[in-house]
């Protein structure tokens, strides 16, 4: 019995990618993730981030990376030792055990040979400061809108002619001249 070559990659290949493709339940992911940066805090591309005993990765364009692993409930307070060109450190695993639907990310982050554990911003603002300036700027505007208004309604009141007096009837009529 022979079957054609076609057949049997098309019955193998789910075989073969189901690990690649594997995808765990939100509570059995813990994504370590963050940047490595220079000095300057601008990206460094192509830079290994190692947890030791699990997995690595290697930052992007942007110097970010992403590691994911797979841990369950029993590895809540486990250590793990995180490098990167040549800074270590231990990150504690923290997360929610009775949250089984939110995503469980730890930020840890190398800027400048050293390592920043936290979610990094671009200038070192807390992200929800942006939204909170923003909301700022926008409700300043508004008064600023509002009062031009109010003051160019006053000024338009103020300098317009009042309307003529009326003039009242004469009390006694003129009597017109003979000549």
């Amino acid at each position: 019995m022979k079957y054609p070559v076609a057949v049997v990659i098309l019955l193998l290949a789910p075989a073969l990618l189901s690990p690649v493709l594997a995808e765990h339940e939100a509570d059995h992911r813990y994504t370590v993730r963050g940047y490595v940066l220079d000095d300057q805090r601008q990206p460094l591309a192509g830079k290994k981030v190692s947890i030791r005993g699990f997995a690595s990765a290697t930052t992007d364009s942007a110097g970010e990376y992403r590691i994911r692993l797979h841990l369950h409930n029993a590895d809540l307070g486990k250590n793990l030792q995180i490098h990167s060109d040549g800074v270590e450190s231990t990150i504690r695993v923290s997360f929610d055990p009775s949250d089984t639907h939110s995503a469980r990310v730890h930020y840890a982050n190398f800027v400048g040979g050293e390592f920043v554990s936290g979610e990094l911003s671009g200038t070192g603002f807390p992200a929800w400061g942006f939204a909170a300036a923003g909301l700022g700027v926008v409700m300043a505007g508004g008064l600023v809108l509002a009062a031009k208004r109010r003051g160019a309604g006053r000024r338009h009141r103020a300098s317009a002619k009042p309307p003529p007096a009326k003039r009242g009837k004469a009390k006694g009529k003129r009597k017109k001249r003979k000549r």
